[in-house]
């Protein structure tokens, strides 16, 4: 049996703010996150403090792509305030003027079908299906870059676009994953960099090119953007001190097609040589 008791600690709430609450059609989700935000804000004696999505997913358990998706929808219809800077946990505050809510008495001017009957609509990449909301288009991925976006801030997905054009649904993906992994302190800064010189070494497949660079500075443990610049630059100092020019993989083997036979001694040599050079 739990042994709860006030002597072991209580979050005061105003009554008001409970009874306009239980008025308020949200998803589970958000009521999970509004306890979590009141018990580390009004529990603690203050109206903000810093909450980053794993923790959220941790004090919830919920998916941290679910709880954004949440997050942004308290934020939008004002019961929750966000700050969110480059490499610092986003701050939140609720909103206990429930005069602003928007749709106190029902779901408001929300039209991304979040909610339907009170019940919260896991958004998935997969197929559409009743009730639920099908694989994202490119236009809702495109309302996800541009909502509310501050160009004075890295931007991946702008970058991304500058530099490869059209965003597709698996870079879209990719990008989020590692903003939302914690892996790094500036993610986005981070992912920038990593976008804008993989743009100077023109891969085929810029998704898998990039999210490969990513893991293995991850792997490095590289998380700030003053380790990555570090790394990079002492990668291309040593670049310009070397006199020879590597051979493309098509032309070292462009006559060898349909024909096994064993590399010469130079052949291995040029691969060991492309192998040690390449940054990533």
């Amino acid at each position: 049996m739990a042994d709860v008791q006030l002597d072991k600690g209580y979050t005061k709430i105003a009554n008001q703010l409970l009874e306009e609450l239980a008025k308020v059609k949200l998803s589970p989700t958000q009521f999970r996150l509004i306890f979590v935000i009141f018990r580390y804000t009004y529990g603690f004696n203050r109206k903000i403090h810093d909450m980053s999505l794993n923790f959220l997913s941790k004090a919830t358990g919920c998916n941290p792509r679910q709880i954004q998706r949440e997050l942004k929808i308290l934020e939008k219809r004002n019961v929750i305030v966000q700050e969110i800077r480059s490499g610092c946990n986003r701050k939140i505050t609720f909103v206990k003027d429930f005069d602003r809510w928007i749709g106190r008495n029902g779901y408001g001017d929300l039209d991304n079908g979040e909610l339907t009957n009170g019940q919260s609509i896991n958004i998935t990449f997969g197929n559409s299906d009743k009730g639920t909301i099908g694989e994202i288009d490119n236009q809702e991925i495109n309302k996800e870059i541009y909502i509310n976006i501050d160009y004075d801030k890295p931007n991946p997905f702008l970058e991304y676009e500058n530099n490869f054009g059209k965003l597709s649904k698996k870079m879209y993906q990719i990008l989020n994953r590692w903003i939302e992994s914690n892996s790094f302190q500036d993610p986005e800064a981070i992912i920038c960099e990593i976008i804008r010189r993989a743009k100077s070494q023109n891969p085929s497949h810029p998704e898998s090119y990039i999210d490969s660079i990513l893991n293995h500075l991850s792997n490095l443990r590289m998380y700030t953007i003053k380790d990555v610049r570090k790394y990079n630059d002492e990668f291309d100092n040593r670049s310009k001190s070397k006199n020879y020019r590597i051979p493309t993989l098509k032309n070292m083997f462009n006559n060898t097609k349909g024909v096994k036979r064993n590399l010469s001694k130079k052949e291995i040599q040029d691969i060991t040589r492309l192998e040690d050079d390449l940054p990533y």
